[in-house]
């Protein structure tokens, strides 16, 4: 589940537990970042997101994590990829991603 991947276990908002991630962040497919400096897969350490493409599969399957506490000391922040300001917030985990990221509907 993301909130597994994140590490929280708060993200009753995100509503249907089966929604991927890229739904929360609101497109349709991680395609729309290729032309983005850097792609999440490699702010995340991973070399490839595109299973991503395989609607079945929870993002912590993809990442491989089971907390995105691995960001942390990375220069880039998967902010950056999607475009919002900061997702430094997660780091004291008080806020629902859906709160970090500007989602708040689900």
């Amino acid at each position: 589940m993301i909130s597994e991947v994140i590490g929280v276990s708060s993200l009753e908002v995100l509503g249907d537990r089966t929604r991927m991630i890229l739904e929360v962040i609101g497109v349709s497919s991680l395609e729309v970042l290729g032309d983005r400096t850097r792609m999440i897969s490699e702010v995340i350490g991973v070399s490839s997101l595109e299973v991503l493409g395989d609607r079945s599969r929870m993002i912590s399957e993809v990442i491989g994590v089971s907390s995105l506490e691995v960001l942390g000391d990375r220069t880039r922040m998967i902010s950056e990829v999607i475009g919002v300001s900061s997702l430094e917030v997660l780091g004291d985990r008080t806020r629902m991603i859906s709160e970090v990221i500007g989602v708040s509907r689900r």
